[in-house]
């Protein structure tokens, strides 16, 4: 992630977010699960990516 954000990635930089909000979902921390499926949600609105939006 913090790659893609360097090189100013936000598609690859939203897939990571979402791949840790999902990994977080399985271990049950719901409040960090949320909070990287916003970011993940808030890239994919910037860059209008309709793969995240569906």
């Amino acid at each position: 992630m913090a790659l893609a954000r360097e090189i100013k990635d936000q598609q690859s930089e939203g897939k990571a977010l979402g791949n840790l909000g999902l990994a977080y979902l399985s271990l049950g921390d719901y409040a960090k699960a949320i909070e990287y499926t916003q970011q993940w949600l808030a890239i994919a609105r910037q860059i209008n990516d309709s793969a995240f939006l569906h």
